[in-house]
């Protein structure tokens, strides 16, 4: 009954139509529940193979990829993949969608190329809608409002990246710089907290990207947010010749749980820990950033995804993030990549075929 909208006059599936049609499984799916979107999905997936289907592929991809070409299309697949990634994360059924999530994966890829996206500076005349959706948006440091946005953006920068075929208001990726002349090692300046304003000095050598996050579930795991690092390098290098450090402040968001997974349990007073219980601790942490894989894949998510990059791991800095969410994932320690961008290919080419992390 979940697919009785795809079928035609004639009884065959032909849920590509028309424009409206597409419309119509996206607004149907999206009144669905998670269980229904499920059972949804399981017949989906047969849809290519039916003896009833009109059109003539019987290759899933292919199918999903017709599906992007009408209008709300890509939207519509977007929204399945997000819905997968939660499936994928904790739902039995996720084997019986196999075929579906690896289709859907390649289609994404193939949307996330270079040509269907659109690189933008956020300024404080940047478009309500943009400016409203980067403070829902932000989760790694978030935003109270619109003033704390102004001081984020014009003491430092924003890049966003958009899509061709979605809303130009809807950010899929965002990255923040801090720009100034000295080697970042506390998150706080960054942010411009109270009691540590920054003002963009003249001549900055420095650019710290202190969040990187993907905005668009649909498109977790592609490279949009690598080629949006990219961009915002060059454009900084072009604005900013006496920029020459490229750095990250970054946390560590599992690393407290492999500590107590791993049955290694330290003190909650921090303040009083002695100099050889800090050096324990950060020792610990290097080793779970450069020693623990998953296969040939750092452990850690962020540390993979900046290695993958072609980043050098710089440095761990003690209690760099005092916030409750910091301590909650890492004692509140957070840790520098560092771009380096006449090694960034060689350094990612010896991570993707060998598993060697670039540290200094």
């Amino acid at each position: 009954t979940q697919l009785k909208f795809l079928s035609n006059s004639n009884g065959k599936s032909d849920c590509l139509s028309s424009p409206l049609s597409i419309q119509s499984l996206l607004d149907q799916y999206t009144a669905l529940h998670m269980s229904d979107r499920i059972l949804f999905m399981k017949e989906f997936q047969r849809l290519p193979n039916s003896p009833n289907a009109s059109h003539t592929s019987n290759d899933v991809t292919t199918f999903l990829h017709t599906i992007t070409l009408y209008p709300k299309g890509l939207e519509f697949i977007l929204l399945m993949r997000t819905d997968l990634n939660i499936i994928n994360s904790s739902w039995t059924e996720a084997e019986y969608l196999t075929e579906l999530t690896n289709s859907i994966q390649q289609v994404t890829a193939l949307w996330s190329r270079n040509s269907f996206l659109t690189f933008k500076l956020v300024s404080p005349d940047s478009s309500n809608e943009l400016l409203d959706n980067l403070i829902r948006s932000e989760a790694v440091h978030p935003l109270s409002g619109r003033e704390e946005l102004y001081s984020r953006i014009t003491n430092g920068n924003c890049f966003v990246v958009t899509h061709d075929q979605l809303s130009p208001d809807l950010p899929i990726s965002m990255v923040y710089s801090g720009l100034i002349n000295y080697f970042p090692t506390q998150i706080k300046p960054m942010l411009n907290a109270v009691g540590f304003k920054t003002i963009r000095p003249q001549n900055p050598t420095t650019a710290c990207f202190y969040t990187i996050s993907n905005a668009h579930a649909g498109f977790s795991r592609t490279e949009v947010s690598h080629q949006l690092i990219k961009h915002a390098v060059t454009s900084i290098r072009s604005r900013y010749p006496s920029i020459q450090t490229f750095v990250t402040l970054s946390p560590i968001p599992n690393f407290r749980t492999w500590l107590a997974n791993n049955n290694k349990l330290f003190s909650e007073d921090l303040p009083r820990y002695s100099m050889n219980e800090r050096r324990e601790l950060m020792s610990e942490c290097a080793r779970y950033l450069v020693k623990e894989k998953e296969g040939k894949r750092a452990l850690d998510p962020v540390a993979n995804f900046h290695i993958k990059n072609g980043a050098t791991l710089r440095r761990i800095n003690w209690l760099a993030n005092p916030s409750e969410k910091a301590m909650l994932q890492s004692f509140g320690m957070m840790v520098n990549y560092q771009y380096n961008l006449d090694k960034l290919d060689n350094n990612r080419s010896r991570y993707l075929e060998e598993g060697i992390i670039s540290k200094s």
